[in-house]
Protein backbone atom coordinates (compact mmCIF):
# COMPACT_ATOMS: atom_id res chain seq x y z
CA UNK A 1 0.00 0.00 0.00
CA UNK A 2 1.13 3.67 -0.96
CA UNK A 3 1.28 5.85 2.25
CA UNK A 4 3.49 8.73 0.57
CA UNK A 5 0.63 9.51 -1.81
CA UNK A 6 0.95 12.73 -4.11
CA UNK A 7 -1.45 14.74 -6.34
CA UNK A 8 1.05 15.37 -8.14
CA UNK A 9 2.98 12.03 -9.05
CA UNK A 10 4.15 11.28 -12.68
CA UNK A 11 4.08 7.77 -12.02
CA UNK A 12 0.39 7.55 -13.31
CA UNK A 13 -1.32 6.72 -10.61
CA UNK A 14 -3.83 9.38 -11.25
CA UNK A 15 -5.91 7.81 -13.87
CA UNK A 16 -8.26 10.59 -14.03
CA UNK A 17 -7.16 14.48 -13.82
CA UNK A 18 -9.62 17.08 -13.42
CA UNK A 19 -12.31 17.54 -16.04
CA UNK A 20 -14.51 20.56 -16.32
CA UNK A 21 -18.59 20.06 -16.61
CA UNK A 22 -19.18 20.20 -20.27
CA UNK A 23 -22.72 20.71 -21.36
CA UNK A 24 -24.15 20.44 -24.78
CA UNK A 25 -27.44 22.30 -25.87
CA UNK A 26 -29.11 24.04 -28.83
CA UNK A 27 -29.56 27.92 -28.45
CA UNK A 28 -32.49 30.54 -29.79
CA UNK A 29 -30.52 30.86 -33.27
CA UNK A 30 -30.59 26.99 -33.60
CA UNK A 31 -27.00 26.28 -33.24
CA UNK A 32 -25.52 23.79 -31.63
CA UNK A 33 -23.69 24.99 -28.33
CA UNK A 34 -20.92 23.40 -26.25
CA UNK A 35 -20.08 24.68 -22.93
CA UNK A 36 -16.79 23.92 -20.71
CA UNK A 37 -17.33 25.57 -16.89
CA UNK A 38 -14.76 28.13 -16.69
CA UNK A 39 -12.14 28.44 -13.50
CA UNK A 40 -13.19 30.98 -10.89
CA UNK A 41 -10.67 33.13 -12.76
CA UNK A 42 -12.62 33.10 -15.95
CA UNK A 43 -16.24 32.72 -17.73
CA UNK A 44 -17.02 29.56 -19.45
CA UNK A 45 -15.52 28.41 -22.75
CA UNK A 46 -18.10 27.67 -25.71
CA UNK A 47 -18.08 26.62 -29.53
CA UNK A 48 -21.19 27.64 -31.46
CA UNK A 49 -21.85 26.21 -34.77
CA UNK A 50 -24.82 26.12 -37.01
CA UNK A 51 -26.72 23.00 -36.30
CA UNK A 52 -26.41 21.95 -39.91
CA UNK A 53 -22.84 21.45 -39.33
CA UNK A 54 -23.07 19.04 -36.69
CA UNK A 55 -22.60 15.73 -38.27
CA UNK A 56 -19.00 16.61 -39.64
CA UNK A 57 -18.33 18.01 -36.50
CA UNK A 58 -19.28 14.11 -35.03
CA UNK A 59 -17.56 12.93 -38.21
CA UNK A 60 -14.24 14.72 -37.42
CA UNK A 61 -14.70 13.41 -33.53
CA UNK A 62 -14.94 10.20 -34.77
CA UNK A 63 -12.11 9.94 -37.28
CA UNK A 64 -9.83 11.45 -33.69
CA UNK A 65 -11.00 8.97 -31.62
CA UNK A 66 -10.25 5.74 -34.33
CA UNK A 67 -7.07 7.38 -35.15
CA UNK A 68 -6.50 7.69 -31.17
CA UNK A 69 -7.26 4.08 -30.57
CA UNK A 70 -4.87 2.92 -33.61
CA UNK A 71 -2.38 4.99 -31.40
CA UNK A 72 -3.27 3.71 -27.96
CA UNK A 73 -3.00 -0.20 -29.25
CA UNK A 74 -0.04 0.34 -31.23
CA UNK A 75 1.74 1.26 -27.74
CA UNK A 76 -0.07 -1.62 -25.51
CA UNK A 77 0.97 -4.26 -27.92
Amino acid sequence: MQTDFSWNDEVGVVVVKDVAATAVYTNDANQVVIRQKGTQDGGDVMVVLPALYVPFLIDALQQELDDFNVIDEETTS
